[in-house]
């Protein structure tokens, strides 16, 4: 169950990255690494204070960064194929 909480960190994850994209294709393109810095921050921050606020209610924080973990890696599969083909799609 601990690893299911731990996975649900991509619920937060993924409006936050919608917002990030969204800035970034309001910014000029000398400042989009602004918006990069922004994602990895706020996705530290949404994730440490998802471990922290769970980890309170968990038997093994162990298996609960396990899960946070596998939905960092699962986003981030999403993230590049997203930005990935938007930049393809921009080029055509």
């Amino acid at each position: 169950m601990e690893f299911l909480v731990g996975l649900g960190v991509v619920l937060l994850l993924i409006p936050f990255f919608i917002i990030v994209t969204l800035i970034m294709k309001l910014l000029p393109q000398d400042y989009t690494l602004i918006s990069v810095i922004l994602m990895l921050v706020g996705d530290g921050v949404i994730a440490l204070m998802w471990f922290y606020i769970w980890s309170e209610f968990t038997e093994t924080p162990r298996i609960l960064r396990l899960g946070i973990a596998a939905g960092f890696a699962l986003l981030t599969i999403v993230k590049v194929t997203y930005l990935l083909l938007t930049q393809l799609k921009e080029l055509k």
